[in-house]
């Protein structure tokens, strides 16, 4: 009986089929009824999922485009605000979308000010001497606004260092840069960017022992149309202490060169946010200053260097490179076992438990660990070199470690050329110090032959021939006797030391490297000051009849005090001018100058040959002239000094 039921049912159910069918045929929507009943047959109920996510995606895009097109340049532009700007301005607060979230800074003077963004986290605690850390993941990052100092407010902490007076002062938390951007509008051209990385020594030094005012500001970023970047890195043992227990510590092993990693990954920094604040991520230079200038040439070895900067001007890097190689990491962990002796941390009775030398040097705070440190690492003032001086008996700071530095700059654009534009310069008497000017009366030329004498010049019988050559006021500098009107005795030492020091090893460098740049320009100068007015700016003076222009942190001499400066009171002339009108040249044209216009013929400045065959030498009526030769080079270098005693950072 159930049997008969079921296939009764069954048939009651084909005709009820029957029957809709004709109905549907009837009414014209079997057509619709055949496809809903394909689609679902035959499509994968994920497709079927797929392709109504799709449709949902198309139409979710045109809402967004449409309230975006609807909103643009309106009143309440989350960019802009009322005011069109590209940062978003609510009275004298403005904020920025950085990678790690939004930043609060300041209007000030018309421009744009944000004082202590971190790129990197703390390098405290365990990751004291480790490479910086970039703010990538999440929870690196900061919940909300963060926000930055303002003109008034204390401003943030410098890292550690060691002054020229012996003092110390600074910060372990100190990986932050300063952005400093002029206010342009939405929809105008995205300016060029300049990033300072500058020291005096790769130990601290300049300065009195107090962090003295700086060049950086916004009033600057307005007059020179640029986004100016401070770059803050470890300096010092905390920055570049290389000890085999620290290698031993570390996967893989290494030690050093961390601030040197911190400058790098400050770069980077910039290249990902530079749009944030209006930049052009194409168009970054370096401007580099003393041993700030020397770390951006170690990254201009690197074969990627081009991801990190468009081009780079150097003021007084030091061009005495450590060798490579695995000697060379020995060595510096050689030397680094003095400061480890000094906290007695070789003593495993002193270190923590289970006797790890590392874990002892980790216990110090900073400040006890650096009023250890040898006194032959400090800061000292750049002299003649003594009859004794062997350069291998100097501490070197930087170290060609195979990992963050592989290879020293003219071994590697051996292999691989370089890869950006660079303008290499300094001063006629970069190396004019207080300390040197306080050390004797040099007002007698008796005094300074005395000096010469006693040093490593007078040990080759060359004191007389030195003095002879430096007897000329002129500059370019020439031989021949002594005009009446002579430079002073201190102007001839400290162009001597300038000369041995700075100016014939750079250039001897940099001809060297010409003949590597296959693709790229490279440019030498060298530009003419007063002993009182090299060095560096920006200190408070020490009493206002002894007028110091040293600088905590920058320390820039005549050169680089004039891009920092000159733009805001362009009503000069000169050597100011001439090397400003240069710079900025270079940071918005680069150095081919495929460009047209007053601006260009107005400067004036670029000479059409290339190095090595020539360098620029500026003179202090602004005129630049491009010459063959630097006469006392040649006597120095015949003579074996150069680059025998070419500074170190």
């Amino acid at each position: 009986m159930e049997t008969v039921k079921l296939e009764s049912d069954v048939e009651k159910q084909d005709g009820d089929k029957e029957s809709r069918k004709s109905l549907k045929e009837a009414t014209g929507e079997w057509g619709k009824y055949e496809w809903r009943h394909r689609m679902i047959t035959h499509v994968s109920k994920r497709r079927f999922i797929i392709l109504c996510g799709l449709v949902l995606f198309v139409l979710l895009l045109i809402v967004i485009i449409s309230i975006a097109a609807s909103s643009g340049g309106g009143p309440h532009d989350h960019r802009g605000g009322a005011s069109g700007d590209i940062l978003h301005v609510e009275g004298r607060h403005v904020t920025a979308i950085t990678s790690c979230g939004p930043v609060q800074g300041w209007l000030e003077d018309g421009a744009f000010a944000f004082r202590g963004i971190p790129y990197a986290l703390p390098p405290v605690a365990a990751l004291r001497w480790k490479p910086p850390v970039p703010l990538q993941r999440l929870e690196h990052c900061w919940n909300g606004t963060l926000v930055t100092h303002n003109a008034t407010s204390p401003q943030p902490h410098a890292c550690w260092q060691t002054f020229m007076n012996g003092s110390l002062d600074g910060y372990e938390d100190c990986l932050t840069v300063d952005v400093f951007a002029p206010r342009t509008k939405r929809n105008a051209p995205r300016v060029p960017v300049v990033v300072l990385i500058a020291a005096e020594t790769l130990g601290g030094g300049g300065g009195k022992g107090s962090i003295s005012p700086q060049l950086l500001s916004p009033q600057l970023a307005r007059a020179a149309g640029v986004i100016l970047v401070r770059v803050r890195f470890r300096l010092g043992a905390l920055g570049f202490l290389s000890a085999r227990a620290l290698t031993q510590a570390s996967s893989p092993p290494h030690s050093g060169n961390y601030g040197l990693a911190d400058v790098r990954a400050a770069l980077r920094w910039v290249n990902l946010n530079a749009l944030a604040f209006g930049g052009d991520p194409r168009s970054i230079t370096v401007l580099g200053h003393r041993a700030g200038a020397t770390l951006v040439m170690a990254l201009a070895t690197s074969r990627k260097a081009h991801r990190l900067f468009s081009r780079a001007w150097l003021s007084g890097p030091a061009s005495a490179f450590p060798p490579g190689g695995e000697a060379g990491q020995l060595d510096a962990e050689k030397r680094g076992q003095a400061l480890v002796e000094a906290l007695k941390c070789d003593n495993d009775s002193l270190a923590d438990e289970g006797g790890s030398i590392a874990s002892c040097l980790y216990q110090y705070d900073a400040e006890e660990l650096l009023d250890n440190v040898p006194e032959e690492w400090k800061w000292r003032a750049v002299d003649l070199p003594s009859r004794e001086e062997e350069s291998d008996s100097l501490h070197r700071w930087l170290i060609v470690d195979g990992d963050v530095l592989n290879e020293p700059p003219l071994e590697a654009w051996a292999s691989h050329s370089l890869e950006v534009p660079l303008v290499i310069g300094t001063l006629s008497h970069g190396e004019s110090t207080r300390e040197l000017r306080r050390r004797k009366d040099w007002s007698d030329l008796i005094t300074v032959k005395q000096h010469i004498e006693e040093s490593a010049v007078g040990k080759a019988k060359l004191t007389s021939e030195a003095m002879k050559l430096y007897s000329s006021p002129t500059f370019p500098p020439s031989s021949g006797s002594a005009p009446p009107d002579s430079p002073p005795p201190l102007a001839r030492l400290t162009a001597m030391i300038t000369d041995i020091r700075s100016i014939c090893p750079l250039l001897n460098f940099t001809r060297s490297a010409a003949a590597l740049a296959n693709n790229v320009p490279l440019y030498f100068y060298t530009a003419a000051s007063l002993p009182e007015e090299s060095g560096a700016v920006g200190a408070v003076p020490e009493s206002p009849n002894e007028p110091d222009m040293a600088s905590a942190l920058i320390g820039p001499g005549a050169d680089l005090q004039a891009i920092l400066t000159q733009p805001l009171h362009d009503n000069g002339g000169g050597l100011a001018k001439a090397i400003s009108h240069m710079f900025y040249t270079y940071v918005r044209h680069g150095p081919t100058f495929n460009t047209t216009g007053s601006e260009m013929e107005e400067l004036g400045a670029w000479p059409e040959s290339k190095m090595p065959h020539r360098l620029m030498l500026i003179g202090q009526d602004g005129k630049v002239e491009s010459v063959a030769d630097y006469p006392r080079c040649e006597f120095w270098t015949k003579n074996g000094f150069v680059p025998r005693y070419a500074r170190l950072d």
